[in-house]
């Protein structure tokens, strides 16, 4: 992941934006951020794979759980 590094050039660019341009500029920033984090995530299936690492958790308790999780990320609205 490319480090964000706040230099002159660019304070300078910012200072000078007006309100929308400024809202689009951070806009972009924190998509790209997110863009950025989403990667690290893990897949559904590796997950599913590691959670039935777990000793005693079996097949029908690992989907109970990713059933639970996916119910989670519905009601944040992903």
């Amino acid at each position: 992941m490319k480090e964000f590094t706040l230099n002159r050039k660019v304070y300078e660019k910012v200072r000078k934006m007006d309100h929308h341009t400024m809202a689009e500029f951070f806009k972009d920033a924190f998509m790209r951020g997110y863009a950025e984090g989403k990667k690290l995530l893990l897949p559904k299936d590796e997950m599913k794979t590691a959670i039935m690492g777990v000793k005693g958790v079996g097949e029908k308790k690992a989907v109970d759980i990713m059933q639970a999780i996916d119910q989670a990320e519905k009601r944040k609205g992903r």
